[in-house]
C-alpha cells in the first residue's frame, strides 16, 4: 500500500510534489487515468467528487499522509461556472473526509493527515500592492473563487476537529516557477504577464 496520496497529480502543486517525493511509497492520482501524463507518471483513477470512487480508494489504500491538491485553480472558471467549481474545490475535500469517518468505522485505528490548498484569493484581492497577508490577516475574499477556498477551508478545519483528523490548510499565493526536474512549470496564464511573454 502506498504511504502518501498526492490527489492532483496532472496540476503544478500534485506535479511538483509527486517529484519531490520520488522514491518514497507514493500514489498520485488524477480523475482521467487514460491521458498520456498520467500513463507516463502511472497515476491511479480518482476522481475525488465523485464519493463512492473515494471511499473505494481511502478504504482500499489507507494512505498515511494525504495531499489532497485537485480542484478547479483558476479564479475566473469559478466566475463562469461557480456549480462546477464549488464541487471541485468544495465539495471533493469533504467527499474525502467522508471517506476517512467511513473508513474508520471498519478499521477504527485508521489515522491519516490530511493537507489541502487554500488560496491567497481568501484574504483579498492578491493584485494589490499595499497588502500583505497572512495566516492571521482577515478574509476578505473578493471574488467567488476566494468564498469557495474560504468555505472549503472553514469546513474542512471544522470537520477535522469534530472527528479528529489531523488536518493543515496550506495557503498558495500566487506562485510560479519549475519542478524540480524543470519538466513541470506553471501555466502561462498563471503567470506574471511579463514572464510569461
Amino acid at each position: 500500500r502506498p504511504k502518501i496520496l498526492v490527489t492532483g497529480a496532472t496540476g503544478f502543486l500534485g506535479g511538483t510534489m509527486m517529484e519531490h517525493l520520488k522514491g518514497e511509497s507514493v500514489v498520485g492520482t488524477t480523475r482521467n487515468a487514460e491521458s498520456e501524463v498520467a500513463n507516463q507518471l502511472g497515476l491511479k483513477q480518482l476522481n475525488t467528487e465523485n464519493i463512492e470512487e473515494t471511499l473505494r480508494f481511502i478504504t482500499d489504500n489507507l494512505p498515511e499522509k494525504i495531499f489532497h491538491f485537485a480542484g478547479m485553480p483558476k479564479p475566473k472558471d469559478a466566475e463562469l461556472y461557480p456549480e462546477k467549481t464549488k464541487i471541485a474545490n468544495v465539495d471533493s475535500t469533504l467527499n474525502l473526509l467522508a471517506a476517512i469517518k467511513h473508513t474508520r468505522i471498519i478499521k477504527p485505528e485508521y489515522d491519516p493527515i490530511v493537507i489541502v490548498v487554500g488560496s491567497v484569493e481568501q484574504f483579498g484581492d492578491p493584485a494589490s500592492k499595499d497588502q500583505v497577508f497572512d495566516e492571521v490577516s482577515d478574509r476578505k475574499p473578493v471574488n467567488t473563487y476566494g468564498d469557495q477556498k474560504e468555505e472549503m477551508s472553514k469546513k474542512f478545519l471544522d470537520l477535522c476537529r469534530e472527528h479528529d483528523i489531523l488536518g493543515y490548510v496550506i495557503i498558495q499565493g500566487q506562485s510560479t516557477g519549475v519542478s524540480l526536474s524543470g519538466e513541470i512549470s506553471q501555466s502561462k496564464e498563471f503567470l506574471i504577464p511579463q514572464i510569461g511573454a
